[in-house]
């Protein structure tokens, strides 16, 4: 994943700390304008990495998406500092697919590996010389020693790694933290006074510190008196400077990187990739915010904890109360369903229920993580409808029946969004209904027809649908409803329930130099000619639907579905 091809030059290195003294009449050369460049790399380098860091500093999420048999593994477009100083900065999105990434790998691996494992994601600084110029050369030269370089172009590259940059630097940074966390400030004298101990931990921080300072008992608490507690920190962070950050900075590194995230997966017993394990987090990614971001960290909390006062006499002991009931435990971390292909509680075009890889039109839910395909039935999901109406002594009534239909398990091709929700774009593969064993990431409902102006209930029975942990998965539909938010109320189980109305055109046609890729979606767009819209509309607004289909390049038949569920203004 990279933008070029480095070339190893044969320049000499310069002294950074020498800058060109220009004199009237001086002759210039390389040398001069190399010096230059290198004084002002020298100081942007050291201002960057001493002043303030390294690590991700914008931008450079990293996101899955599923292929068929790989994951691709995408990076967005970010900043970054490396740990020599120097800006990474990736332009465009940079993809590699991790399943063959492991097919090269795994040559080298002895024993081959299986079950779980955890790779790593890497940005790294590099440069590579570009834009060919003539330049003067010898009679007869070859054409090679006739043109060179006029650029050198500074890049990124992306790599998978078995183990991350050296963590070393973020893990002392973090420490830290945790020691200033725990001081507390208590006016008057206080006994004992932990000055020298807030000292002697933040000294213990240098990696070069010979013998290792080793506590008698885990700290939970650093008291300093009120009248020396300014000192001392100030004595702490003086330590860290002088003592603590030489440590921090090794001179030369094998690779000038910056972690990103770790990639969470399975291999089975051949050594291949599991697809559905694949799971992303940022681990111990390194980051660094604006001065502006820390101004608003200042007000979190602005108070100091008061003196602690004599304790009283103990009081008498109450009568026990009557005993309460049972508790629920909460749980953040439970599957949730994060995608549907229709709008809740509203019109939805029929050609959103025709998803790329089926030949009927689907209702279509997405899970956050794998689940069992043995309990996607046709009793743990349901779609009704009305019946018609029918006269019930004095009133009259409407009942709300199951279609006969088919619910397959089912891959979907997905897309995260930015509030963790997933964008359905189509369906990788489709498993016979009853299929046993397989872990999937979604559940089919196979409509006999997508009847306009018909009232669809969609009805998903969490309690009894399990995630890879054998536990079920949270699927209680809480307002905000998705895609603004995930199901659930942090409790296992639930039931979800949605419902939309099925129309050939949508009441207001979306304006597609306006609406995201979710709306183009919603509109009856497939995924292909959306994010070709999202392309051609960056570059230039549509001023009609037709100079849209010229500009896409769109049959006349194929333009003439979607024309209807569009505009441009």
């Amino acid at each position: 994943m990279r933008e070029c091809t480095t070339v190893s030059t044969d320049t000499a290195p310069l002294k950074p700390n020498k800058r060109v003294n220009y004199t009237f009449g001086m002759v210039l050369g390389a040398d001069e304008f190399r010096q230059e460049q290198e004084h002002n790399a020298w100081i942007s380098r050291n201002s960057n990495l001493l002043l303030h860091g390294s690590g991700t500093v914008c931008g450079l999420r990293v996101t899955t998406h599923a292929l068929t048999g790989d994951i691709e593994v995408r990076i967005s477009p970010g900043y970054a500092i490396s740990p020599r100083g120097k800006w990474i900065w990736v332009e465009r999105e940079l993809c590699a697919r991790l399943g063959e990434w492991l097919a090269r790998s795994a040559v080298s691996l002895s024993p081959p590996l299986t079950g779980r494992q955890t790779a790593y994601v890497n940005i790294c600084y590099d440069e590579c010389e570009t834009d060919l110029v003539p330049i003067a050369g010898q009679p007869c030269a070859d054409e090679q020693d006739t043109r060179a370089a006029s650029r050198i172009l500074e890049t990124a590259r992306a790599e998978f790694s078995w183990t991350p940059p050296s963590p070393d630097v973020e893990r002392q940074f973090r420490a830290f933290g945790e020691i200033l966390r725990k001081v507390e400030i208590a006016e008057g004298i206080i006994s004992p006074d932990q000055s020298q101990l807030l000292i002697d931990l933040v000294r213990g921080l240098s990696l070069t510190t010979s013998p290792p300072i080793v506590l008698s008992s885990p700290i939970e608490k650093i008291h300093l008196p009120e009248l020396t507690a300014a000192e001392t920190i100030r004595e702490a962070l003086a330590v860290w400077i002088t003592e603590v950050c030489p440590t921090l900075w090794p001179g030369d590194q094998a690779d000038d990187c910056v972690l990103l995230s770790c990639v969470h997966f399975e291999l089975d017993g051949d050594s291949n990739l599991v697809t559905s394990s694949v799971e992303v987090e940022n681990c111990e990614r390194p980051v660094l915010v604006p001065d502006r971001l820390k101004q608003e960290l200042f007000f979190i909390n602005t108070g100091k904890q008061g003196p602690r006062g004599p304790e009283g006499p103990r009081g008498r002991d109450g009568v026990d109360g009557a005993p309460g009931t049972p508790g629920t435990d909460l749980d953040p971390d439970l599957t949730h369903i994060c995608g549907i292909n229709w709008t809740h509680d509203g019109p939805t075009v029929a050609k959103r229920l025709a998803l790329r890889g089926v030949d009927r039109p689907v209702v279509a839910v997405a899970f956050s993580r794998p689940v069992q395909s043995e309990d996607l039935n046709t009793v743990t999901v349901k779609v009704l409808t009305h019946m018609q109406e029918e006269q019930a002594g004095d009133y009259k009534v409407v009942c709300l029946c199951p279609i006969e239909g088919e619910v397959r398990p089912a891959i979907l091709e997905v897309e995260r969004s930015p509030e963790n929700t997933c964008l359905i774009l189509g369906v990788r593969k489709v498993f016979d209904q009853g299929t046993r064993g397989e872990k999937v990431n979604g559940v089919l409902f196979f409509l006999p027809f997508a009847e306009f102006g018909r009232r669809f209930f969609v009805e998903v029975k969490g309690d009894f649908i399990r995630d890879e942990r054998n536990v079920s998965i949270d699927a209680n539909h809480l307002a905000p409803w998705l895609p603004q938010r995930l199901t659930g109320d942090r409790v296992a189980g639930g039931l979800f329930e949605s419902w939309f109305t099925a129309v050939e055109v949508p009441p207001d046609r979306p304006n597609i130099n306006v609406v995201d890729i979710r709306g183009l979606l919603d509109a009856g767009l497939n995924p292909d000619v959306a994010r070709r819209v999202i392309e051609e509309r960056a570059v230039r607004a549509f001023a009609s639907p037709a100079e849209m289909r010229t500009r896409l390049g769109m049959t006349a038949a194929a333009f003439k579905e979607i024309s209807p569920l569009i505009s441009t203004g």
